[in-house]
């Protein structure tokens, strides 16, 4: 993955503002959801394969993060239809969809309200429902306290903590992500690249732009109970996680996959929560060849 940046392009929608980037214009289409904090800048995963698997790549912003406007309401609802709106006016009439680490409950909702829409469903270190009973031990306690804090946080703290992308400010925001967000050796070695580093320090710069408004909403939707509830979608589901995932362990992709008829569960060994989409995109993107 190398530091480019795509062109953030805007849409109006449901008379919103929303921010999104799109790469390739292949005939395989996706709809990749980024994750948290993150931004749709997480699209650059995929630049490396754009030949190789002629694709079309769309992310969009969740209301709140970058330049999308939100309202209030239910997170998942309004994303859903401001992503699906966009799509139509795309021409999409069908894509597969992906998710990476905390896009994985928006895929979900994306996935319930247009089940006809997507062909193909594949969850990259997914989070999931930990605001359900069997799955809320599979969180850290100090990710817990952070989703429970978040949206409590005055916006002007944010501005202090992350402020605009600076190099001299990067090992500062990583130390702070390293401390909530355990590593794992894996994951270690992957963010040592330097242009992995940039492409992390733009997300978490785009994902804060609105003085947290996007993460505070995500987090309540996290802790708060969702549904795995895929019945009427009748595509493939992959889900691929890594087992020395130290934020989200195996252990939650295990249990996601066993509540998922169908569900194709891929643990990859020696990969972390971020090293897995950052090194394995082609292994990933090669299934959906199948």
């Amino acid at each position: 993955m190398n530091s480019e940046s795509s062109a953030v392009l805007t849409a109006v929608v449901n008379n919103k503002t929303i921010s999104y980037r799109r790469v390739g214009q292949g005939a395989r289409r996706i709809l990749f959801f980024h994750g948290f904090p993150g931004s749709s800048s997480q699209i650059e995963a995929f630049r490396a394969q754009l030949g190789t698997f002629d694709l079309d790549v769309v992310c969009v912003d969740r209301p709140g993060y970058h330049k999308t406007e939100a309202e209030p309401g239910n997170q998942f609802e309004q994303t859903s239809k401001l992503i699906k709106g966009l799509l139509d006016t795309l021409g999409w009439t069908s894509c597969e969809i992906m998710s990476v680490s905390g896009g994985t409950p928006f895929i979900f909702s994306f996935t319930q309200a247009y089940p006809q829409f997507v062909t193909r469903f594949t969850v990259v270190s997914g989070l999931g429902p930990v605001g359900n009973k069997e799955f809320e031990r599979f969180l850290s306690w100090k990710a817990k306290l952070v989703m429970s804090l978040l949206p409590k946080l005055p916006g002007a703290l944010f501005v202090k903590v992350l402020p605009k992308q600076k190099a001299e400010s990067r090992a500062s925001k990583f130390d702070i992500i390293r401390y909530l967000l355990p590593a794992s050796p894996a994951d270690t070695v992957a963010m040592q690249d330097s242009g992995i580093q940039t492409i992390l320090s733009r997300t978490l710069h785009e994902a804060f732009m609105q003085k947290g408004v996007g993460p505070k909403r995500d987090a309540i939707e996290y802790l708060s109970p969702w549904s795995l509830d895929l019945n009427s979608y009748l595509g493939p589901i992959d889900i691929w996680h890594g087992d020395e995932d130290q934020i989200l362990p195996v252990e939650m992709a295990e249990q996601m996959a066993s509540l998922l008829p169908r569900a194709n569960l891929r643990v990859l060994p020696n990969e972390g929560h971020y090293s897995l989409i950052i090194k394995r995109t082609q292994n990933i993107l090669e299934m959906g060849t199948h």
